[in-house]
């Protein structure tokens, strides 16, 4: 597959056709192309933007027409067929099957979008997502059947939205048809066609929506999916279910839109079709979370319709239900929670956000992974010990027995010189104070210097480490000078 492009390669479109082999992709720059268009190939014809990528045939022919089964034409304004007679049109395909017109504006036509001509029908052809206004006619079929229409805006045409001329079997669904200026859709008896299917169609201020002329076709998809939404039409919805006979609203209506004898909607909307989707938004706080902090996530919801179901992805493996539910993070990461509300008629909304949750380090918060910080204080504890233990060993010695005036003139002081005893000159209760004096101030105390430390900025992180060890070393130092001064004191006594 080769891909021609639209000025680079070739200063026309016709000229890039002309040179592809089917298979090939025909790119054409955003410009004004003046040109009318043989589409001879199963190619992919690619406009850049269809706002921006012009082709006008200044009102005096087809401006494209497509002679070629398997092929794509996606992205253009096609524009200025011309709206009067001989009949010029945007778009005519000519007994060809399997195209797809896709994401194109079609205006100043007689037709915007033409299948099948004088018996030389076109079927499983797709016209899709297109903006079609301002031409006499938007989408005409005539001996054409088994195609889809869907998707697209069909609006303010001089004369029809969509008609239908011996054309069985098509599907048309999900299209806004629009301020057309007779019929939104006509079947005329004239050109019978029969059973197409017809649904989920917003059919809005036309000077009439609908004209069947007694053949038949399907107008709805059942119940509870409905059938189209008509502007025109009278009925209230009081009740809901399969025979509209039981209290309740569901966003259809309580007795069908009547057409002709042989057609009508069963299932009339009382909404836009694109309005039955329930609104659907949620919030979560707070907005910043830590890991292992609980998110509470609220949904808003509007919807006439009962809602039968909030299911929740919180993007990490875990899932719940309910209008507010709450959920906690294990790590540390950006995760996509997915919203899906489904009201009772099976029409779903879905909605995604991001939620970004910070890590302990991240965050400043000492709720975060309380192990390591249990952790990190132990094992500061455990190097304090081992400090003391290895300086004083030596030059801490203690009497078997303690005198009470050192308990009560210092605790501190007695604690240090208890690193220094033999385990066999401590008595049991003497035991049961150490263990006490030793869980608060080898464990405590880090632990509350290290959540301090945690709580604060990565800037100031750094100044309070430097707090505490200059803190450390002035301890230290009151604990040399207290021995000094004992050791004083006892060579007095000693020399008393």
């Amino acid at each position: 597959m080769r891909t021609v492009r639209v000025p680079e390669d070739y200063n026309s479109i016709q000229k890039a056709i002309n040179y592809a082999s089917d298979g090939d992709v025909v790119f054409v720059s955003a410009g004004v192309y003046k040109e009318s268009i043989f589409l001879n190939k199963s190619i992919i014809l690619l406009g850049e933007n269809r706002d921006y990528t012009i082709i006008d045939a200044e009102n005096s022919s087809d401006v494209i027409t497509v002679m070629s089964s398997n092929c794509v034409i996606c992205g253009f304004t096609i524009r200025n067929g011309g709206l009067s007679r001989p009949a010029n049109y945007g778009i005519k395909l000519c007994n060809v099957d399997n195209v797809s017109i896709i994401n194109n504006t079609i205006t100043g036509n007689f037709v915007g979008i033409k299948l099948g001509d004088k018996r030389r029908g076109c079927s499983t052809n797709i016209i899709a997502n297109n903006i079609i206004s301002g031409n006499r006619y938007g989408i005409f079929l005539d001996h054409s059947s088994g195609n889809i229409i869907y998707g697209n805006y069909i609006a303010k045409n001089f004369w029809n939205g969509i008609e239908l001329a011996w054309s069985d079997s098509n599907k048309i669904y999900n299209n806004t048809i629009c301020c057309n200026m007779a019929y939104g859709l006509e079947i005329p008896f004239s050109t019978p066609s029969r059973y197409n299917i017809i649904y989920h169609n917003n059919f809005i201020n036309n000077m009439r929506s609908v004209s069947a002329s007694g053949y038949e076709n399907k107008w709805d998809d059942g119940y509870p999916s409905g059938g189209n939404y008509w502007s025109d039409y009278k009925g209230v919805d009081n009740m809901f279910g399969v025979y509209q006979n039981l209290t309740g609203r569901d966003c259809i209506g309580d007795v069908p839109y009547i057409i002709d004898t042989h057609n009508c909607d069963n299932y009339p909307l009382t909404l836009p079709f694109a309005l039955l989707n329930p609104v659907v938004d949620f919030v979560f706080y707070p907005e910043s979370p830590k890991v292992c902090e609980l998110v509470v996530f609220n949904v808003s919801i509007i919807d006439p319709v009962q809602i039968i179901n909030c299911s929740w992805d919180f993007g990490d493996g875990y899932t719940s239900h309910g209008q507010v539910v709450g959920h906690k993070y294990g790590q540390p990461g950006t995760f996509k929670v997915q919203l899906n509300v489904t009201n009772a008629r099976g029409f779903s909304t879905i909605v995604t956000k991001l939620v970004t949750v910070h890590s302990f380090r991240d965050a400043g918060d000492a709720n975060f992974n309380i192990k390591r910080m249990f952790l990190l204080g132990f094992i500061l504890a455990v190097i304090m010990l081992i400090c003391f233990f290895l300086k004083n060993r030596h030059n801490l010695r203690v009497k078997k027995h303690f005198s009470n005036n050192l308990y009560k003139r210092d605790l501190c002081m007695l604690y240090l010189t208890l690193l220094g005893l033999k385990l066999s000159n401590i008595t049991l209760n003497k035991w049961f104070f150490i263990i006490v004096f030793s869980v608060t101030l080898v464990i405590t105390v880090p632990l509350v210097v290290v959540w301090f430390i945690l709580q604060l900025g990565p800037e100031l992180r750094l100044i309070a480490t430097v707090v505490v060890i200059l803190l450390w070393g002035a301890v230290a130092g009151y604990k040399d000078w207290v021995i000094a001064k004992r050791k004083e004191e006892e060579s007095q006594e000693k020399k008393k």
